[in-house]
């Protein structure tokens, strides 16, 4: 595997379990058997209970650690703290998406510009 190739794996490794997460939840809150019918339903007229939505940053840390959420929102100032809990608003899987296709950008513009360079070195063996 080539290391850009394994790069482009790795940063789309966030996304993919974010949005992972997002479907678990989708089909958790049904209250009915997970079946590949519901996946259908998600942006229908005839969606089942609840509607399907990204998870925030801040669900996610209140959900799964609200522990460590108390602490930190009283080791900051209450302004400080407002600050944050912008950031936290933001849809973990859309942001996790947004930085993998920078991060493909990029990777493409880093292939491109190196691509002469290695035309050169396979020219001057010949």
């Amino acid at each position: 595997m080539k290391p850009l190739h394994f790069f482009f794996f790795i940063v789309t490794i966030p996304f993919l379990i974010s949005l992972g997460h997002d479907l678990y939840v989708f089909y958790a809150e049904q209250n009915s058997n997970i079946d590949l019918k519901t996946i259908t339903k998600i942006y229908t007229e005839d969606r089942p209970g609840k509607s399907f939505d990204f998870a925030s940053f801040g669900y996610i840390w209140t959900t799964y650690s609200p522990d460590s959420y108390q602490l930190m929102s009283q080791s900051f100032d209450p302004a400080e703290w407002a600050g944050i809990q912008e950031f936290l608003k933001f849809k973990s899987s859309i942001l996790f998406g947004v930085f993998a296709v920078f991060m493909y950008l990029c990777g493409a513009l880093f292939a491109l510009l190196n691509r002469p360079k290695q035309a050169k070195k396979i020219r001057r063996r010949t």
